[in-house]
This record gives C-alpha cells, sequence and structure tokens, in this order.
C-alpha cells in the first residue's frame, strides 16, 4: 500500500473513531435530559417542596439546551431523529421537537438558555 493510501485509510479510520464519539456524547446527552425530566416528573408527583423542584427544573433546562448545542455543534438534523413525520408542523423549532420527543415540561422548555447567578451549570 503506498504513504497515500496508508494516510486515506488511518484518515478514514480517525473519521469513522470521531463519528462514534459523537453519537456516545449525543446519547450521552439524551440520556441525562431522560433522568432530569424522571427526577422532575417524581419530584412533581410526591409535591417535593418548590425549591427542590425549582432546583430540577432548572437542571432539566440546562439539559435540554446542552444537547440542543451539541446538536446543533454536531450538525444533527430533526429529521435524523425517530419521530413521525407528521408529528411536527413545519414551523416547529429544533428546541420544540427535542422537547416533544424527551417529553419535556414547558416550565423547563422556558428557561431554556436562563442561567441563575450563583448556580453551577453541571454537578
Amino acid at each position: 500500500m503506498s504513504d497515500v493510501g496508508r494516510r486515506e485509510s488511518r484518515l478514514g479510520e480517525l473519521e469513522a473513531e470521531i463519528l462514534v464519539e459523537r453519537a456516545a456524547a449525543l446519547g450521552n446527552a439524551g440520556r441525562r435530559l431522560e433522568e432530569s425530566v424522571a427526577r422532575l416528573a417524581r419530584a412533581e408527583s410526591q409535591n417535593a417542596p418548590h425549591e427542590e423542584i425549582d432546583d430540577l427544573i432548572y437542571r432539566t433546562s440546562m439539559d435540554l439546551w446542552a444537547l440542543l448545542l451539541q446538536r446543533e455543534a454536531y450538525g444533527s438534523q430533526a429529521s435524523e431523529m425517530e419521530r413521525p413525520p407528521e408529528a411536527f408542523s413545519q414551523q416547529t423549532s429544533e428546541l420544540e421537537r427535542l422537547a416533544a420527543v424527551y417529553k419535556v415540561p414547558r416550565a423547563a422548555v422556558a428557561r431554556v438558555g436562563v442561567v441563575r447567578p450563583g448556580k453551577e451549570v453541571r454537578s
């Protein structure tokens, strides 16, 4: 194999590894969001204190924002998500699509991009 062929082969392997890492990162971000939504729903169903619910809404909004930004950074398109085509109108934003797919409460969607002073984004 020529030097050019070996370089192309190594480049192809590197590109494949990058795609695997991107997919894993997106999967992890999606799982974090699912976990946040579940914790929030559990707290609400157990009538948790308002401050705890507020913190969980904030965490859920941050996890939704992180997934949205990561998808945009990787160039992911909403059409790649498994969903029926009639589920969303043409006017639906990517944020709304992700919120619907992951069943994110409106209170968390409304806070996407809002950072509270003195609060850590990720613990």
